[in-house]
């Protein structure tokens, strides 16, 4: 009867008949092929009724018409919001993928569910697996990351670190990794695994202080650890390694020192560290560990490998026998390793401090000539400079030659404040009183550079050339400035007085003695 009458009224009440119909079909009668059919026929009469679109797609997931399922869910869709909308889209999604086949479209259902302000959880599995099913790894990480952050606590935890681990193992993105590894942290800041991957990730990137912070973290968690096993060793020898080269380059040294040393504990063959820790020592004066690290390593490496390396051991273990008191086999460690690398830098200049000792001037000077021609850092060549000009002065009376090298030392360093004083004292022999002034007054001027010590000879200076002509005020000025600095030097001039000889004499006794 209420299908005849549809055919007798109009408007709302043609609509209400037909909407009546198809409750009855539907709720009633149970027959959910014909109530299909009567809620497309108010549809027809309501072009997107929220409830009659509603009631087909309900049907048809349950009548398993996927096809029917997925178009009337694409009109609904439109009318829904928050976990309603993507809960549809989901299940779209899913029964694109798994009945129709159609795996495009559920891509697009399945990430707008997973993408949304309330996301679907199975939306993005199922998402996920069909990316993992493709290779596209990179999606597959985006999938897992949108489920972590839907959850807490250790479940968020357990897919950042999937996620993580994904985008290493499959994309090799460290970087993407450690912002992943980041979120972990967020949510628990005492996370070892993470602390540990962020800190080898900052070290490997050159942020030595970020990467130092993390690992005095690990250490601060005093974490028990199987050093039973020798995989764990190897781990934990790596870790202290790392640590000890971040604090190295950052110059602490003690601190690098003592965390070298865990790692030996644990490896005592690392060659790394054992190859790091050696300079350290020789810079510490442990001359004795010095160089039982160095014949450890020449143990290790059978004297063969990398000829550089090999050299920097053997100019290291030189200079370590030499300040042993050892100088034959000083010189035969720094041959040894000029026949490895010619003109290696750090044997030549070992070589050269036996040299001096032996007052072997001639070829000390062509061991310096070697730096100067094959140095590749500033400081070793300016040095070489200024040695030279030292030996031609005070060892070979060449003053004139002197003060060429001080010179030529200043066209790579014009701040060298020592080049600066040596020049002044040459000029004070030439009667020279205003240029020796100058050099002394620029080297003055340089302030941080400038020791108490090499503070008291350059004022020596000022007060020779103010005293030579007749500069009274800047005489006294010069001696109140002596008179400031402890040191014996100074005590000796300010013992001479403004008015006395001999200044000029004391100052030249004190650069010749020592270079």
């Amino acid at each position: 009867m209420l299908t005849r009458e549809i055919q007798l009224v109009e408007g709302p009440e043609k609509e209400e008949c037909a909407r009546s119909v198809a409750i009855l079909w539907e709720e009633k009668i149970g027959d959910a092929a014909v109530a299909i059919e009567s809620w497309r026929t108010v549809l027809d009469l309501a072009p997107g009724d929220q409830t009659a679109l509603g009631r087909l797609v309900a049907l048809a997931e349950a009548q398993g018409d996927w096809a029917s399922f997925i178009d009337d869910g694409k009109a609904m869709v439109h009318y829904l919001e928050g976990e309603e909308r993507s809960s549809l889209l989901a299940r779209m999604g899913r029964a694109a993928i798994q009945h129709l086949r159609r795996e495009e479209e559920a891509i697009r259902f399945l990430d707008e569910a997973s993408a949304s302000a309330h996301p679907s959880l199975q939306a993005a599995e199922d998402l996920e697996q069909i990316h993992a099913a493709r290779g596209s790894w990179d999606r597959v990480v985006e999938c897992i990351l949108r489920r972590a952050s839907a959850e807490e606590g250790d479940s968020a935890i357990e897919l950042y670190g999937r996620a993580a681990k994904t985008r290493l193992e499959q994309l090799r993105d460290r970087r993407g990794a450690a912002e992943i590894f980041d979120e972990i942290l967020k949510l628990d800041s005492n996370n070892v695994g993470a602390l540990e991957f962020k800190g080898d990730y900052l070290f490997q990137q050159d942020d030595l202080e970020g990467a130092v912070a993390i690992y005095e973290a690990i250490d601060g968690l005093n974490i028990e650890r199987d050093l039973d096993d020798f995989d764990e060793q190897m781990e934990q020898s790596l870790y202290y390694f790392r640590f000890g080269e971040a604090l190295r380059r950052m110059g602490r040294a003690q601190a690098a020192i003592e965390r070298y040393e865990e790692a030996l504990k644990l490896n005592g063959s690392h060659l790394p560290s054992l190859e790091a820790i050696g300079p350290l020592y020789v810079a510490e004066s442990r001359f004795d560990d010095a160089s039982r690290v160095f014949r450890q390593v020449l143990q290790l490496t059978g004297g063969q490998g990398e000829p550089a390396r090999l050299a920097r051991v053997y100019a290291l273990l030189g200079t370590v026998e030499h300040a042993q008191g050892n100088t034959d086999k000083a010189i035969r460690r720094f041959n040894k390793a000029l026949e490895l690398q010619p003109n290696d830098i750090d044997a030549l200049q070992g070589y050269a401090c036996v040299l001096y000792e032996r007052k072997d001037w001639n070829n000390l000077l062509t061991t310096y000539n070697n730096i100067i021609y094959h140095a590749k850092e500033r400081d070793a060549f300016v040095k070489a400079y200024l040695m030279k000009g030292f030996v031609l002065d005070s060892h070979m009376s060449l003053a004139d030659k002197a003060g060429q090298h001080y010179e030529k030392s200043l066209s790579f360093d014009a701040a060298n404040p020592n080049a600066l004083l040596r020049l002044g004292e040459l000029a004070l022999r030439k009667d020279e009183w205003d240029r020796a002034a100058s050099f002394a007054g620029r080297a003055l001027a340089i302030g941080d550079n400038v020791t108490p010590d090499l503070s008291a000879l350059l004022n020596a200076v000022l007060a020779v050339a103010a005293k030579e002509t007749g500069r009274v005020d800047e005489l006294e000025k010069a001696f109140e400035n002596l008179q400031s600095v402890k040191s014996e030097f100074a005590s000796q001039a300010v013992g001479l007085g403004p008015s006395g000889d001999g200044l000029h004499a004391l100052l030249r006794t004190q650069l010749h003695a020592e270079p």
